[in-house]
């Protein structure tokens, strides 16, 4: 048995022998050292929510919308493939606006674990498992709701103070599950986390600070990859092995994208005079609402959201023109 107290769902009890194998897996352990916030808690100590608090979270979801046990254990082990501060890795390959790196090698990555053999001897297949159409409730494409969107959008604008605990059991009390898809009954309450869910994208997911920073600590890492510093194997550990190995390398000019992570970055947006033209992923959601048997975008109901919506995404396609407003001085 293990009890979790978890921010967004209160206490849960884990009595499962399957999923609490799974839960004390090396691959599963490790998520506890990558930050789910990629390079936010160098701005804030207070971001300490990691990849494996939000595996958790999504599980507990799935289980409390009764959701398959396939589908469960898809939802605990989805984010084992990712590799150290989270989405930052995209960048390092080149995939700002895609944030997808970690899907690519998912199989590749959970099949390199113990996880194959744990569900083995509980007659699982995790060919299954992985299988795309057997977890539509874990993954779907913008901008329905899933629950690994969900989740992360649950615990963020808790901390975020967007929004409240009794936000939250609203939103849940008005999600249902149909044809197997998360939607909602309710226009009121689709269009509350709709825009919730896009203060969040404004000011945590996808602004210029948050683009630029996951480039800069990019760049220190790619550059420490260039100079043997790093072994790519090194990315797939935890955060705070990267960043020794980073902060102990005495290459300057690693040294400085480092000491530009912390609270004093001030930067300004100048798309004549910029120092870093940075993307970020569009993140949004527009629920369907399930009215009279039948399906409906929440943003055909309400035009203000629509346009908030559109306004997003052509912001975000333009990308951030950046400029340093203030460099730490070097180590």
């Amino acid at each position: 048995m293990m009890i979790v107290n978890d921010s967004v769902y209160g206490e849960n009890k884990i009595s499962d022998k399957l999923i609490l194998e799974l839960i004390k897996t090396k691959a599963m352990q490790r998520l506890k050292g990558i930050n789910q916030y990629g390079t936010w808690h160098f701005f804030n100590p207070e971001m300490l929510t990691t990849r494996f608090d939000h595996s958790l979270g999504v599980y507990f979801l799935l289980r409390r919308f009764n959701a398959p046990k396939e589908e469960q254990v898809a939802g605990l082990i989805h984010d084992v493939n990712h590799g150290v501060f989270s989405h930052v890795i995209d960048y390092v390959h080149g995939q700002p606006e895609r944030q997808e790196h970690h899907d690519e090698v998912k199989e590749s990555m959970i099949m390199k674990t113990e996880i194959p053999e744990v569900l083995g001897r509980h007659d699982m297949d995790v060919e299954k498992v992985m299988d795309e159409k057997r977890i539509p409730l874990l993954e779907r494409p913008l901008p329905d709701l899933c629950a690994d969107r969900l989740d992360y959008f649950l615990r963020d604008s808790l901390l975020l103070n967007i929004c409240s605990q009794e936000d939250i059991d609203f939103f849940l009390k008005h999600i249902v599950v149909y044809n197997n898809e998360f939607v909602m009954n309710s226009f009121e309450a689709a269009s509350k986390i709709a825009l919730a869910f896009l203060e969040c994208s404004r000011i945590f997911y996808s602004p210029p600070v948050q683009a630029l920073s996951y480039q800069i600590l990019a760049d220190a890492i790619k550059k420490g990859l260039d100079a043997g510093i790093l072994k790519e194997s090194d990315l797939w550990t935890e955060d705070e092995l990267v960043m020794e190995k980073l902060r102990e390398s005495n290459n300057n000019d690693i040294l400085r994208n480092l000491n530009l992570l912390n609270p004093s970055l001030k930067i300004e947006e100048d798309e004549q005079n910029y120092d870093y033209l940075v993307q970020s992923k569009v993140r949004y959601i527009d629920p369907n609402v399930l009215t009279d048997g039948r399906l409906k975008r929440v943003s055909e109901k309400d035009k203000n959201l629509k346009q908030n919506l559109e306004d997003y995404k052509k912001r975000l396609e333009k990308g951030y023109h950046v400029r340093l407003c203030k460099e730490m001085p070097q180590m």
